[in-house]
Parts: C-alpha cells; sequence; structure tokens
C-alpha cells in the first residue's frame, strides 16, 4: 500500500476518484467484503497456509507497483522544438497521455465551464492548433501555474489575446497573463486548488500537441 501511494500521489491519479465516486464506494465495500471473507477463511484453513500465501501475494503485488512507470518530470524533444515538461505529465510515444489526461477528449472539462458542451470541441480544436502550430516551451514550476511559450510571428498575439478573453468569459477559475515579445509570446495560466487536476489535464494535452509540430 505504501508503494502504490506513493507512486500514484505523484501523478495526479486520485483525483480521478473524486470524479467516480460511485465506483470508488463500489471498490470501497468489495474491499471490505473480501476482509471479512478472509477472516471467515481462517476458520476454514490454517493460518500457517494463509498467511503465507497473503505475504507472497502482497509482495509479489508491492513489485509489480514498484516498477510501474510514475510519470515524472521529463523532457523531450519534437521535430526540432524543445517542449519541457518539469512536473507530473509526459506523453507517451504515439501520444498518449496518462493520468487524468488519459480521459477522453472532453471529460477533464470541469462542470463550472459555461461553454455549451456543443461548442467545446470547436474551442479544444482551437486551442490544439494554436499550441501545434506556435509552442515552442512549456513548464510547470508550481502546482498550479503553467508557463507556455509561443513562437511569435504576424497576427499570433492577438490570437492568444482573443482565445484568452473567450476562454475567460466561460472558465473564470482560470487567470490568464499575456506578455508579448519580439520573437515570443509567453502565456501563463493559473488556477485556483479545486482545478489543479484540471491544470495538469491541460498541461499533458498541450504538450501532446506541441510534440505535433
Amino acid at each position: 500500500m505504501l508503494v502504490a501511494f506513493a507512486c500514484y500521489s505523484r501523478d495526479g491519479s486520485f483525483a480521478v476518484l473524486g470524479a467516480n465516486r460511485r465506483f470508488t464506494l463500489v471498490m470501497a465495500a468489495g474491499s471490505i467484503a473480501s476482509a471479512v471473507l478472509g477472516g471467515l477463511l481462517l476458520g476454514v484453513f490454517s493460518d500457517l497456509v494463509l498467511i503465507p500465501a497473503l505475504a507472497v501475494i502482497l509482495l509479489v503485488a508491492a513489485a509489480k507497483l514498484a516498477r510501474h512507470e510514475c510519470p515524472v518530470a521529463c523532457s523531450r524533444v519534437a521535430s526540432g522544438t524543445q517542449v519541457q515538461v518539469y512536473r507530473r505529465w509526459c506523453p507517451r510515444p504515439g501520444g498518449v497521455m496518462t493520468g487524468v489526461s488519459a480521459m477522453n477528449d472532453l471529460a477533464w472539462v470541469p462542470q463550472s465551464c459555461t461553454l455549451p458542451t456543443k461548442e467545446r470541441p470547436l474551442r479544444v480544436a482551437e486551442w490544439d492548433a494554436l499550441f501545434s502550430e506556435r509552442l515552442t516551451s512549456l513548464s510547470q514550476p508550481q502546482p498550479l501555474r503553467l508557463c507556455l511559450g509561443l513562437a511569435g510571428g504576424e497576427g499570433v498575439e492577438d490570437r492568444v489575446r482573443d482565445l484568452v478573453e473567450r476562454e475567460s468569459g466561460c472558465c473564470s477559475f482560470f487567470t490568464f497573463t499575456t506578455t508579448p515579445g519580439q520573437d515570443l509570446v509567453r502565456l501563463d495560466i493559473a488556477v485556483d486548488q479545486a482545478h489543479e487536476a484540471v491544470l495538469d489535464a491541460l498541461a499533458a494535452r498541450t504538450a501532446a500537441a506541441g510534440e505535433q509540430r
């Protein structure tokens, strides 16, 4: 259990439990039932058999978890563009993401988003296009802050500001800061504690889009 908690607490996997409470409760009930059943079996089988068998099962499970590839900080180069992810999320080969970001494309969008459901795919596509065309760097120096570097060019700053304005209108939990430069537009995105998992999912999706450059 210690190995599992140490591993999965690092990649934000526990955030999924809050979004699937019914499933979590069913699994918890199953665990309790299994513990009760195991206690009853002590009266049927000798503890000289049950305890060693249980110890072997737990050791095998711990060994498998210890070898599990927990998402950690990574650095990846795609088509000559350095895209750095300093925190939890690293897209796997083929653009497959882990953790919260592995959910359906729009499953990570929180209920507090007021954008009509039918318009969300189009908005996500706009962000994906921007990141796939312009992303040069990505870092998450703090759990609640994401820093993006976008290659500058004609109309890029206006494009970013337009997207930011529209996104702020439907997702007020995002705080955007746009800093234009000569050849680079910096976009900082911050959230509150309640939306940390959303920012993590956004970081993973952004990194995957940047790898398409």
